[in-house]
């Protein structure tokens, strides 16, 4: 019985690593702008922005990030207090 468990638990393992491996062969490319992702993790797919835009609201404000090349702009919503996330993003994506 004991080595039935065992056995049955190696081919669990076995299944979950091959499932873990297929999963990120099918994930996005890492340079792709997701809505929800952070500042921190745009910056590092696609380095600084050129430029900065920012338009104060109440309790919050946008921020525009824009590229030169490719040409295209993201547009991140700031509540007060919260983190900053991507609301919408022009251009493929990619």
């Amino acid at each position: 019985m004991t080595r039935l468990c065992v056995l049955s638990l190696l081919v669990t393992c076995a299944t979950a690593g091959s499932l873990a491996c297929s999963e990120t062969l099918d994930a996005p490319r890492a340079n792709s702008i997701r809505i929800g992702m952070s500042r921190r993790e745009l910056k590092q797919d696609f380095g600084p922005p050129t430029h900065i835009s920012r338009l104060v609201l109440f309790r919050r404000h946008l921020e525009q990030w824009h590229y030169v090349e490719p040409p295209r702009w993201v547009e991140f919503n700031v509540p007060r207090g919260e983190e900053a996330v991507v609301n919408r993003f022009s251009g493929d994506g990619k």
